[in-house]
């Protein structure tokens, strides 16, 4: 995959990287993920070429470590930002009670 259709594809999609000069290689595991997604998934949307590990406020990690900002949070259910600390204190407690 070259440089440009990553750039493309991120830009197309919102996801934009926040580091690009680091390397563009894909771990095995990440690309294991994403051949089950093209075998499993919906494909309801052109997925990212990208498997996410953890996420934070406005910043999402991929497998390899490398850093994005998260531009997709109107799109979806995060537009509060990933693992909001109040929003984790909420859950925490409820989960207590049952």
């Amino acid at each position: 995959m070259s440089l440009a259709s990553i750039k493309s594809a991120t830009k197309l999609l919102r996801l934009q990287p926040a580091v690009v000069s680091r390397s563009l290689s894909t771990s095995t595991v990440a690309q294991h993920n994403m051949e089950l997604e093209e075998k499993y998934g919906a494909h309801n949307y052109h997925p990212l070429p990208v498997v996410l590990a953890k996420g934070e406020g406005t910043r999402v990690w991929d497998m390899d470590g490398k850093v994005y900002f998260d531009f997709l949070s109107a799109y979806s259910a995060v537009n509060q930002g990933h693992c909001h600390p109040k929003i984790i204190s909420a859950l925490t407690e409820q989960v207590k009670t049952l």
